[in-house]
């Protein structure tokens, strides 16, 4: 296991789930990987990068829990998902 604290950086975020028709995401659709923190699966991967260049995939919640900055990251990430299954949605 993986020990992130706040001097991590927040790299990408990923939410791999399928979108419904209202653009929500459904649970239990994503591509479900172990977080390496605290082993749980998740859908939605957050990739952080250490000061000394280590990197991990690790869940939303870890990252909230760490202080690695989510929020101001996770409603861009949010936005910029909506957008593209918008975007997508008939293709």
């Amino acid at each position: 296991m993986v020990q992130i604290d706040h001097t991590w950086r927040l790299n990408e975020v990923v939410d791999t789930r399928a979108r419904g028709t209202d653009f929500k995401p459904i649970g239990g659709t994503g591509d479900g990987r172990p977080c390496e923190c605290c082993g749980r699966t998740i859908e939605v991967h957050a990739s952080v990068v250490s000061r000394d260049g280590r990197s991990a995939i690790v869940g939303t919640q870890c990252c909230k829990k760490a202080g690695v900055g989510f929020v101001c990251y996770g409603t861009v990430a949010a936005a910029t998902n909506k957008n593209y299954w918008k975007t997508h949605a008939n293709h």
